[in-house]
């Protein structure tokens, strides 16, 4: 199970204490694992696998997965490899607000506007014309702005995996396999970076 929050934690938590399964738990990006103090603290929730934050260097990453390492029954360690980040969850529609303002005002939901996101794809473009995908859902009534650009790491999977990374995440939200696919052979091309691996935020 993919949780993305504490609350959400603390209730999967004691379900598996009231019912004990076989149930595996995997904590998303959104926790933000910055440092091997977030690490133990999360450990004693006895979580499977936990995401470290996109925002890290390699050489960040590699001091945690040295503190995990230490670490009785550790979790496994898991890091973005491919995909678009996203950059914002809002429960307002940009794609509703602007096809259909009178219908959708904003919201995001199936009555509101006639589900326009459903049709096609959509994106928001800046002053520097990077475009950022909009996926909306009007089931939950969200949209999420991507990231611009598509992370890739091919080059940086054997230094994450001596470092004690053992899970590399596809993040796929509007790809198809021609896409993926060009992004391996053309990188430069398709827009492709590396995150912070290269200059961290700290």
């Amino acid at each position: 199970m993919l949780v993305s929050g504490l609350g959400q934690l603390k209730i999967v938590n004691d379900f598996k204490k009231e019912f004990p399964s076989k149930l595996k738990v995997a904590l998303d990006y959104t926790f933000n694992i910055f440092n091997s103090e977030t690490l133990l603290f999360l450990n004693d929730y006895n979580v499977d696998s936990l995401m470290l934050s996109p925002e890290l260097t390699l050489e960040q990453i590699k001091d945690i997965c040295t503190a995990a390492s230490q670490i009785p029954n550790w979790p496994a360690i898991e890091v973005f490899a491919y995909g678009r980040l996203p950059l914002m969850n809002t429960k307002y529609c940009p794609t509703g607000a602007i096809l259909s303002p009178d219908e959708a005002n904003g919201t995001c939901t199936d009555s509101s506007c006639k589900s326009l996101c459903r049709t096609k794809k959509y994106s928001l473009t800046d002053r520097m014309q990077e475009e950022f995908p909009v996926v909306s859902d009007s089931l939950t009534g969200t949209a999420v702005i991507l990231n611009s650009k598509t992370m890739f790491i091919p080059d940086e999977i054997p230094f994450l995996e001596n470092a004690g990374v053992t899970i590399f995440r596809m993040h796929i939200y509007d790809e198809d396999i021609s896409r993926i696919s060009l992004s391996q052979t053309a990188a430069i091309a398709h827009n492709i970076t590396k995150g912070h691996l290269f200059r961290g935020v700290i």
